[in-house]
């Protein structure tokens, strides 16, 4: 698998996939884009800038997290603190922890650590 190359968006989380593009977007509903190793992007481009394995970042949010809640990989590379808004059969992850955020802003910091197990919530 090619490790490099991939276009990607500050502060989005990505999957390492096998095909053309190494890096893409989760998907919830697919095992195949959103169980693999999990990466945050530190620029626009995968080589130049690097992926975040784990650490500290500040990723892009949805709805309010707060200090402490663990934190679920959604569509499109966000994270939300909640798994309500799941639907039937669509796959639950934890890639952390919230240390800091603001709903106003789109943003949160996370300790990103992202568990090797996922859930289908039923």
């Amino acid at each position: 698998i090619q490790m490099g190359g991939t276009t990607t968006t500050p502060g989005l989380i990505y999957v390492l996939v096998e095909d053309s593009t190494p890096w893409a977007l989760p998907d919830i509903d697919t095992e195949g884009k959103i169980t693999g190793m999990l990466g945050v992007a530190l620029g626009t481009n995968s080589t130049t800038h690097g992926m975040l394995i784990r650490g500290m970042a500040q990723v892009s949010q949805s709805g309010q997290v707060v200090p402490g809640q663990p934190v679920y990989i959604h569509d499109d590379g966000i994270i939300t603190g909640s798994v309500d808004d799941y639907g039937s059969d669509d796959i639950a992850r934890v890639v952390g922890y919230c240390v800091g955020g603001s709903a106003n802003n789109g943003s949160a910091s996370i300790y990103f650590n992202p568990d090797n197990t996922w859930v289908v919530k039923s």
